[in-house]
């Protein structure tokens, strides 16, 4: 999705950066049951804030698996 945003706003001529907050493994039960996992998974909490050319357009809380192996 993140790749989708960058092309989509390159094809307008714009340019996107992003700088990261926040990167940390947490535990947070209603992300986990989002992603189909159980409540206390380890999740990764990226925080990040998304600049068009060099205005601030987004800020982003995304949550991901903290267990790269699947199982």
């Amino acid at each position: 999705q993140a790749y989708r945003y960058r092309r989509q706003q390159a094809d307008l001529g714009n340019t996107v950066d992003t700088k990261v907050l926040d990167n940390a493994v947490v535990r947070n039960a209603k992300a986990a049951q989002r992603l189909g996992l159980p409540d206390d998974a380890d999740l990764v909490r990226l925080e990040r804030l998304r600049y068009v050319d060099d205005k601030l357009k987004q800020h982003v809380i995304t949550f991901l698996s903290a267990d790269l192996e699947g199982g």
